[in-house]
């Protein structure tokens, strides 16, 4: 029973304050409940206090609830609750679809998902200057003169979630070295940005295949 408050994905680290604030007319007093703090998944509470005032800092990365329970349920028993969270860790790009970091791939490389270790603020996800994917040119070395660059946009618009899908728009990308940059530009929903860039780097081996060709290269 109780009620539960979902929280969404929450990072070790953050913390999490709950306080429960009772109308005059209420019949509940603080003392007649309990509150909680629950990681999904897990069916042991991780926090709980009974004087109506909890504070909790996150110890393992997941999606977190608040709950209230209460053996005092009569019909003017209401309250109110306010959660605060208070986040300063930094998101991270956790993992990729593109060829692993250093690998080489035979496929056909125009579109790739990433996955985040928390919500990210979607107008930071769904603009494309926050990514930057580039092939080495025929002289095979980054940031020369003969390097190509390819457009990158988040398909469908990212909203929330821990991942996000992507389109390379004049690709599909051309046989050498890639690289593939996310910028510290993008930033969570509480607007931190992240402390470093996530890069990776790739070989692309299949044979040529026309490439879309774009106004901008």
């Amino acid at each position: 029973g109780g009620d539960f408050f979902r929280l969404g994905t929450l990072n070790v680290g953050n913390a999490i304050s709950a306080s429960l604030l009772l109308p005059t007319a209420s019949a509940l007093t603080a003392t007649q409940t309990v509150l909680t703090v629950h990681l999904q998944g897990n069916p042991t509470a991780l926090a709980t206090n009974t004087a109506g005032n909890l504070n909790f800092t996150v110890t393992s990365n997941g999606i977190h609830y608040v709950r209230i329970e209460s053996a005092n349920r009569q019909f003017r028993s209401q309250y109110l609750l306010a959660v605060n969270i208070s986040d300063g860790v930094p998101p991270l790009v956790t993992a990729d679809t593109l060829p692993p970091e250093g690998g080489a791939t035979g496929a056909v490389v125009d579109r790739f998902s990433l996955y985040f270790s928390e919500d990210l603020a979607a107008a930071s996800v769904t603009n494309s200057a926050s990514y930057e994917l580039r092939g080495a040119g025929p002289n095979g070395l980054f940031d020369a003169i003969d390097d190509v660059y390819y457009t990158v946009i988040n398909s469908p618009a990212y909203a929330s979630g821990l991942s996000a899908s992507y389109l390379v728009t004049d690709g599909p990308l051309q046989p050498g070295l890639c690289r593939f940059t996310v910028r510290t530009t993008v930033v969570d929903r509480a607007n931190n940005f992240m402390a470093t860039a996530y890069v990776r780097t790739f070989t692309v081996t299949n044979a040529a295949v026309d490439r879309i060709a774009s106004p901008d290269i």
